[in-house]
């Protein structure tokens, strides 16, 4: 006993060393008496040592828990501010194997700097969000970072996502609900025109689509006859 009593002294756990055996406890595990870094001594069980549920005398918990309540002030009874909950969501999204957003974005490479996991330097970087913004990468196949993020619309977001397609005519550049909206031309029947017929932009853009008369009718008002112009 005293051999394995020699060999726990002295060793480190978090923020406590093992000074001495300080006895035993009811079912016989055993108690040791240890100094913390910051200077207090605490009595220890041998098993919350080993495990890692005790690390310091006390003081670990108390300055996590005053940098919660006080080092950035956008946590107030309960409530976090909008810059706290966009910096949150981009820690989940890209770190979270369970968070419901990383398949597209830590599951693809997407990371955040290494600056950017205290929240303080975020917000340094980034300022207050402006009314109606939220959190928009530059770059959407790039990382998280100072250079690469600013504070955008909603529209703006939306037309930087991946999946939109962008359409180069006549020296612009538009997606295809802008273009809709331009050519006055129904979204569906420009996606049908150039992606299920194939069509060339010229084509897609320049043919006027077609209006739908009824020429014929049954007693029952069933169609019987339908053209075209």
């Amino acid at each position: 006993m005293c051999a394995k009593r020699c060999e726990r002294e002295g060793q480190r756990f978090g923020r406590l060393v093992v000074e001495e055996f300080a006895g035993k406890t009811s079912k016989s595990q055993s108690i040791w008496n240890c100094r913390c870094d910051c200077g207090n001594t605490k009595m220890v069980k041998n098993g919350d040592l080993v495990s890692g549920h005790t690390k310091s005398c006390g003081c670990l918990a108390r300055e996590i828990l005053s940098e919660r309540k006080t080092t950035h002030g956008h946590s107030k009874n309960g409530k976090v501010s909008k810059e706290l909950n966009c910096w949150m969501s981009m820690i989940k999204r890209c770190e979270r194997l369970y968070d419901k957003g990383y398949f597209n974005y830590g599951g693809r490479g997407i990371t955040v700097c290494e600056k950017w996991h205290k929240f303080e330097n975020f917000y340094e970087d980034m300022g207050s969000c402006p009314p109606g913004m939220t959190l928009e990468r530059i770059d959407n196949d790039g990382n998280y970072c100072k250079e690469n993020c600013k504070w955008a619309t909603r529209v703006e977001q939306q037309n930087n996502r991946r999946s939109i397609k962008w359409i180069e005519y006549k020296g612009e550049i538009k997606n295809l609900t802008q273009w809709s909206k331009v050519l006055d031309i129904n979204i569906s029947t420009l996606r049908h025109r150039l992606y299920m017929y194939g069509w060339s932009v010229e084509k897609t853009f320049n043919t006027p689509t077609n209006r739908v008369r009824i020429t014929e009718r049954d007693s029952g008002g069933k169609f019987l006859k339908v053209t075209y112009v």
